[in-house]
């Protein structure tokens, strides 16, 4: 599982990662013009609902994330030519949050983060 992530940076980087991922799960839900993107599909609303949620908190975030840019790239296909740089924006981000990982704030770094590895003394 430890490969799934890359570094679990603390301080301001990892706030600017909590940023990130909060901006990402809120984004799925908000058009172009600012409004909550209502109505969508039930299906597409439910799988946002959780990727928000995941991403938002850091379970397992490189996979939520990459399931958001998923239901972005969904979202473009059924979208005409007004909204398509705004979805193209929102498909960035969420790659950015998958290659980035979590940071330190999230439950990752908790379940996965660093360890401290204690080597009893030779004999």
């Amino acid at each position: 599982m430890q490969k799934l992530f890359s570094m679990f940076p603390a301080g301001p980087p990892g706030v600017a990662l909590l940023l990130l991922r909060l901006c990402l799960g809120a984004l799925l839900f908000v058009d172009q013009t600012g409004r909550i993107a209502w109505p969508m599909p039930v299906w597409l609303a439910i799988g946002s609902v959780l990727a928000a949620a995941a991403v938002a908190v850091g379970i397992l975030t490189p996979l939520f994330a990459l399931v958001c840019g998923v239901l972005e790239l969904a979202a473009l296909a059924g979208m005409a030519e007004l909204g398509a740089p705004w979805e193209v924006f929102n498909l960035i981000l969420a790659i950015a949050a998958a290659l980035l990982g979590p940071g330190a704030y999230s439950i990752d770094a908790w379940m996965f983060g660093r360890r401290v590895v204690v080597l009893p003394p030779e004999r």
